[in-house]
């Protein structure tokens, strides 16, 4: 059995009974409902303080276009809001990062799509066109770029608010290398989880180097 744990406003803690978990990412909106990936599941939950609902997953097909509950998602493990509170999802085993709309509760996706398998391919191109290799994290940048570990192929990739995909951290091979020099040039392996500070600096779990590593000044200035 597993469990979440909140802390509400009037310091009362306040415990969720979470089956089918373990549990992946989580996102908290300003006003404390709370968004978790159900990676067992195949599925996005949302608790509200005191009851939980399916938020997207459990459909039979991808469900591009459609409502969030009837999509289907593959082992999600990333999850991140907008300052407008639209979740972005790392669908790590469709190799996607999908979004649901906050107001209409659509799902579309923003990256990958471009073939069922992963691949590495697309950069500076139309992000959906583009091919990923299970990614695990995302977060988004005030702006609205869209920052996740592309794990697969041991690389950070961005998507750019008007849609199109680019390099951010990473050469593509797995090892260690490149503190002190441009994030391009520097080796991860197998970068999972990543986050942002209120000052731009991004921050990422460099797994399999057993490491935390930063971009300062990412989405600020020094």
């Amino acid at each position: 059995m597993h469990f979440i744990v909140s802390v509400g406003p009037s310091d009362v803690v306040v415990t969720f009974n979470a089956p089918n978990l373990p549990v992946g990412g989580m996102a908290i909106t300003k006003e404390g409902i709370i968004f978790i990936a159900d990676r067992a599941g195949n599925r996005v939950m949302k608790f509200d303080g005191k009851t939980s609902s399916l938020y997207a997953g459990t459909g039979d097909t991808l469900g591009d276009g459609g409502t969030a509950t009837s999509a289907q998602l593959s082992w999600p493990i990333g999850v991140a809001l907008d300052k407008n509170e639209n979740l972005y999802i790392a669908d790590t085993g469709n190799h996607r990062i999908r979004r649901v709309d906050h107001t209409k509760g659509t799902i579309t996706t923003v990256a990958g799509g471009a073939g069922q398998f992963e691949g590495n391919s697309g950069d500076e191109g139309p992000a959906r066109q583009a091919q990923l290799s299970f990614p695990f994290g995302v977060a988004v940048a005030p702006d609205g770029t869209i920052v996740f570990t592309d794990t697969g192929n041991h690389r950070l990739r961005m998507v750019t608010p008007d849609g199109r995909v680019y390099a951010l951290a990473g050469t593509g091979r797995w090892g260690f290398s490149g503190d002190g020099m441009r994030a391009s040039d520097a080796e991860f392996d197998g970068p999972e989880g990543l986050a942002l500070d209120s000052k731009g600096d991004l921050f990422i779990a460099d797994t399999e180097n057993q490491r935390i590593r930063e971009i300062p000044h990412l989405f600020g200035s020094p």
